[in-house]
């Protein structure tokens, strides 16, 4: 299926909008729905999307809506994509910034934001399982990705 400005624009707006978590979460958001949903990607660009937009300098979210929006539409897809990606944490962090005294004092919104970390860290988990599996695929890649993530845990 191809993709079209509008459709590329209201699909990154709508996973900005709904994802909680940082850019870890809307780009595994935005795995599922540009690989595996609509097909806009395939998964090797996804990774390839995914290691760029987070050795780039910025937001890894906001990099990875650039690297997708100008794979599948250059330069206006980039500025499209990156538009539907920060216009909603924008709007919401000037409403939130507005009220913000109010709301520290609040107990069930501070309870429900310490419970959403729990979701949050669930959806890493599967990327991080399934994008392992599709960039693991020799034994050097494992020996390497365990080397890694061991590094990774002692230090």
């Amino acid at each position: 299926m191809t993709s079209t400005l509008p459709q590329i624009f209201f699909h990154s707006l709508r996973l900005s909008a709904s994802s909680f978590g940082g850019g870890y979460v809307l780009i595994a958001l935005m795995r599922r729905l540009y690989t595996e949903r609509l097909g806009w990607l395939t998964e090797e660009e996804m990774l390839d999307v995914t290691a760029l937009a987070q050795t780039a300098p910025g937001a890894s979210a906001v990099n990875a809506a650039v690297l997708s929006g100008y794979k599948l539409h250059g330069f206006s897809g980039a500025a499209i994509a990156v538009a539907g990606t920060i216009l909603p944490p924008l709007l919401i962090m000037a409403v939130l910034a507005a009220l913000y005294t109010g709301l520290r004092e609040i107990g069930w919104i501070a309870r429900l934001l310490a419970g959403m970390q729990c979701g949050v860290a669930a959806v890493l988990l599967h990327t991080v399982l399934g994008m392992t599996k599709s960039a693991v695929k020799k034994p050097l890649h494992a020996v390497i990705f365990a080397a890694a993530l061991l590094l990774m845990l002692i230090f």
